[in-house]
């Protein structure tokens, strides 16, 4: 399949983000951070970027004490506001923020969002602890059959995975976060190829698929996860290549 741009080319705001952003800042409570969290996790962000013709680098920024934090904002006019050059950015979501600051290879100390603005950081421990949830799927999330699925989303699965020769199935679950309450939906891909090959396939079929899914946020795994074992077990896939 034709691989796109990956550059931001749309706008990208988040009121509701904003809004509990700015609780937090007046009173760091856990009711305030669990809801910027929760909230978060449904979210877009826009990641500033530095790219030549051979690489791509993060944007960061250095505090009083030395420590670096990768910067990402809500609000793409706000990073426009923030840098008068011609800025090149891309869109992720908050499981793509905490990947970047907690993996070691990349030395920053945590992340911090919308600079000058609203600037809520979070510390790399404190991603680790996220990703430490986020991962414990068969603890965290309960998962269960639809009730009703959005409008074209079944028939662009299987539109999409019979032009992406690698995809073998593909199962649709939906998903509730035990802890925030958070719905999302909860897939679950048997594709061929290496360990690389698969997360790219995944990671292409999750980003295709966010404006079929009715605004609410996905999850994408590997038909071999655990987590899917479980989520699966004795469901028929929405998708089989014949």
């Amino acid at each position: 399949m034709e691989q796109k741009d990956y550059f931001l080319k749309r706008t990208i705001k988040n009121p509701k983000l904003e809004e509990y952003m700015d609780n937090m800042k007046k009173d760091g409570s856990p009711d305030n951070m669990k809801a910027v969290l929760t909230e978060a996790a449904k979210s877009r962000f826009a990641m500033p970027v530095y790219a030549d013709e051979e690489k791509i680098s993060f944007h960061v920024m250095k505090d009083s004490k030395n420590r670096m934090f990768l910067v990402v904002y809500s609000d793409t006019d706000r990073m426009y506001e923030a840098d008068t050059k011609e800025q090149k950015a891309i869109e992720v979501g908050f499981e793509e923020i905490i990947s970047v600051v907690i993996d070691d290879s990349i030395n920053v100390d945590g992340v911090i969002i919308d600079p000058g603005e609203k600037d809520v950081v979070f510390g790399k421990e404190m991603m680790k602890t996220i990703a430490g949830d986020m991962g414990k799927a068969d603890n965290m999330l309960k998962v269960g059959e639809p009730d009703h699925y959005p409008e074209n989303m079944l028939s662009e699965i299987e539109r999409y995975c019979n032009e992406e020769e690698k995809i073998e199935e593909a199962y649709v679950r939906l998903f509730v976060n035990k802890q925030t309450g958070l719905t999302g939906w909860f897939f679950v891909i048997k594709a061929e190829g290496s360990d690389d090959e698969k997360k790219y396939v995944r990671e292409s079929f999750e980003k295709h698929m966010r404006p079929y899914l009715d605004g609410l946020p996905p999850m994408t795994f590997d038909y071999e996860n655990e987590a899917s074992i479980l989520a699966v077990k004795g469901v028929r896939p929405v998708y089989k290549r014949k």
